[in-house]
């Protein structure tokens, strides 16, 4: 028995010693993951499950600048009577981002071009490159005088001279702001022509045709006088036109001796009668899509009082100005007091005033940012112009925000409202979040000085050329977000965070509430905001009068809600574009729809023929998480017919109201080439006792619906909240729609 009582301690031991051994080891590493910062912990609750983190809606705004702001292809310029290497930077140094420069051929009015004087022109376009700068160019024989003017060339040999020079101008685009026509008469300026082309339409015309091959078709020519415009084009340029490449859509108007007498020393003098008023009107039409520039060429107070040049420069969307000429000009505003002000506003000035986005987002998910800012300028940028956000933080990611044209920001307020795919690689951590908008050119995208900068203190990064909006936290966890509490204000310097103001009610029962309104997911699909509108527009169809139009745009196969995404024929199928806008007493609708075949069929429900579906939640809050839609949650239609035979029709399916609030919903419609346009008039009063204005956002979703069949079909719809079609009536799936400030 010692033995096996012997046997059975050793074993004991054993044991003991081999379980110590197994516990002393080193455990399993978790597998690694591919980011490039330590993961957040997620906390769990009782079952275990991800607790979501809480996020709050920032609602940023910024602090103006108060001088002006050197960027690109506006401003006061510097001017030259032959292109030729020079230290540009100088000019930018002193606040310039533009020079004029003539190209001088007068030593080769009968002759080609040599390679000399081409070689000239290549080294001064490198140096305008080294310096930041851009050129206005034109190409002139002589420097006058007037009215004996020394010769230009004949119409072969200018056309052989636009022939030599056009390689020039294709490879130096980048640092071309845009080219005056030139050429003919005394300083290229289209008078006084010794071989009588400045009388002769078809010369001007077959060198403006041949100005526009040479240059790449996003580039513009000025005329000198907005009668020969006005002669090759007598409907002005209007907004659907602008920026689409065409002749006309090219064409601008520069000035050389703007405010200089009643008629500008001949500019407005037509047969001997002065046609200012005619001419300005069309003119004002034109330069909102179009640059208009100049100089000024003698002193002539009527016109040049701060008041009037001012309004002229205004009305005309004025972008440049000579500083170099006529310098008294130049002084008389600077004593005057006003030469601040128009050397802010020459050109655009963009002003950020306030921004929306959540502290924090889910990687993977989408983003939603809401921009408010204003021109204050005199004219738009006019050249084009990608928009990107900029997430940079452990890594740097360019999101391009697509749909959006600086070009369209004329003078006034605009709201951008967008969501963002976030990357799914992106590491955790925290980020800035910026806007760029660089230059389009590859030699000049990554040149901060070809970036545009807002008009705003503690936002620009100077090395990038980015606008920091602030910043915000990407993880991994699920998010949940919430408007921003109220903030204490921060330094005049850096943005603030504040509550966003709660627009005013627009009836006299609707009483302003303090307590923000719970939001649905970015997730649902395209954030949107209702842009406050000072002045109703007129409802026919015509969208001249939405100066923000496009705000939001559906044009991706993954915004099909309804249909097979891949028997969509692409945006000429089935897209549009649309605006929201309110004021005290209505919602505004305002649509572009791309559709190729237009279907308004006799007999057919509404739903049965192309329309615009619209619902809309008025008590978002009252009923936040029901997910099946009831008294507040409307939903409407809104038909174009065929433009014949079948009239449009709008009407309200649910919920069930009288016939007479249905009535006061106003629509028109108008045909385009390639779809419709209209305007919705939702008058607040359509929504009854189920309305609350009070929380400043409704739950919302629009979607364009198509038939291209010749039968009563619904066949695809494109959707701000594609998710919600399959599952009609349910407000948890659909967006939100701010009312804005």
């Amino acid at each position: 028995m010692r033995s096996s009582t012997h046997v059975q301690r050793l074993l004991s031991l054993l044991l003991t010693a081999l379980f110590l051994l197994i516990a002393c080891q080193p455990q399993p590493s978790a597998p690694a993951t591919a980011t490039s910062a330590p993961a957040a912990e997620t906390p769990s609750g009782p079952t275990g499950a991800a607790t979501p983190i809480t996020a709050t809606i920032q609602a940023l705004t910024y602090t103006p600048l108060p001088g002006d702001v050197v960027n690109p292809e506006r401003g006061f310029r510097y001017s030259f009577d032959d292109f030729a290497p020079s230290d540009f930077g100088v000019y930018r140094n002193l606040g310039t981002s533009l020079v004029y420069s003539d190209i001088d051929l007068r030593d080769f009015r009968d002759r080609d071009i040599s390679q000399e004087k081409l070689d000239q022109i290549q080294a001064a376009f490198d140096a305008v490159r080294q310096g930041g700068m851009k050129v206005i160019l034109r190409v002139k024989y002589n420097d006058g005088p007037w009215p004996n003017s020394e010769p230009d060339a004949s119409l072969e040999q200018i056309l052989r001279h636009i022939e030599q020079l056009k390689p020039l101008f294709q490879k130096n685009a980048d640092v071309i702001a845009w080219v005056q026509a030139g050429f003919i008469g005394a300083w290229g300026e289209w008078h006084t022509s010794t071989h009588n082309l400045d009388q002769d339409p078809a010369a001007k015309q077959a060198i403006i045709n041949a100005l526009a091959q040479a240059l790449p078709p996003d580039r513009f020519i000025q005329l000198r006088y907005p009668f020969d415009l006005m002669s090759l084009f007598p409907q002005p340029l209007s907004a659907e036109q602008a920026f689409s490449g065409t002749l006309q859509a090219r064409l601008g108007f520069h000035n050389d001796c703007f405010l200089s007498s009643d008629t500008d020393v001949g500019t407005y003098d037509r047969g001997g009668v002065n046609e200012r008023p005619q001419a300005t009107a069309y003119l004002s039409q034109v330069t909102q899509f179009a640059p208009a520039g100049g100089e000024t060429c003698q002193v002539y107070k009527p016109l040049q009082s701060c008041e009037a040049a001012i309004r002229e420069m205004e009305t005309l969307h004025w972008t440049d100005l000579n500083m170099s000429y006529h310098k008294q000009v130049i002084k008389n505003w600077q004593k005057a007091g006003c030469f601040e002000e128009i050397q802010k506003r020459l050109g655009y000035r963009l002003v950020l005033q306030e921004a929306g986005f959540p502290s924090a987002a889910q990687i993977g998910t989408l983003l939603t940012l809401t921009v408010k800012l204003r021109n204050e300028g005199f004219a738009s940028p006019l050249n084009p112009r990608p928009f990107y956000a900029v997430l940079d933080g452990p890594a740097t990611f360019t999101l391009p925000l697509e749909g959006i044209d600086p070009r369209r920001w004329l003078p006034g307020e605009h709201v951008i409202s967008t969501s963002l795919a976030l990357p799914a690689d992106a590491p955790e951590g925290e980020y800035r979040l910026a806007l760029w908008l660089p230059d389009p050119a590859e030699s000049l995208k990554n040149d901060p000085r070809y970036a545009i900068r807002f008009a705003n203190e503690g936002v620009w990064e100077e090395a990038k050329g980015w606008n920091v909006l602030g910043t915000m936290t990407l993880t991994r966890a699920a998010v949940q977000t919430s408007e921003a509490a109220p903030q204490p204000p921060a330094s005049a310097a850096q943005p603030t965070a504040t509550v966003a103001s709660i627009p005013p009610t627009a009836a006299a029962t609707a009483t302003p509430g303090s307590a923000a309104s719970p939001m649905r997911p970015a997730t649902n699909g395209l954030d949107m905001v209702a842009i406050p509108l000072s002045t109703p527009p007129t409802l026919d169809g015509d969208l001249s009068d939405w100066p923000s139009f496009p705000c939001y745009t559906l044009d991706k196969p993954e915004q099909i809600g309804y249909g097979d995404p891949a028997s969509w024929g692409g945006p000429d199928d089935l897209s549009g574009s649309f605006c929201w806008g309110w004021d005290e007493s209505a919602l505004y609708l305002a649509f572009e729809v791309r559709d190729d075949v237009l279907r308004g069929l006799k007999g057919a429900n509404l739903w049965e023929n192309d329309y615009v579906e619209v619902w809309l939640d008025v008590n978002l809050a009252g009923d936040f998480d029901e997910t099946k839609n009831n008294g507040d949650d409307f939903q409407f239609g809104f038909m174009p017919g065929d433009f014949s035979e079948v009239a449009p029709k709008g009407t309200v399916f649910v919920p069930p109201i009288s016939s007479a609030r249905i009535k006061s919903i106003e629509s028109a419609f108008a045909r385009t080439a390639n779809g419709y346009r209209g305007e919705v008039k939702i008058p607040f009063t359509v929504f009854g006792d189920a309305l609350d204005l009070s929380q400043g956002v409704f739950g919302a979703a629009l979607a364009f619906s198509d038939n291209d069949s010749d039968k009563p079909a619904q066949e695809m719809m494109i959707s701000t909240a594609p998710g919600s079609i399959s599952q009609w009536g349910n407000p948890t799936l659909w967006n939100n729609l701010k009312l804005g400030k």
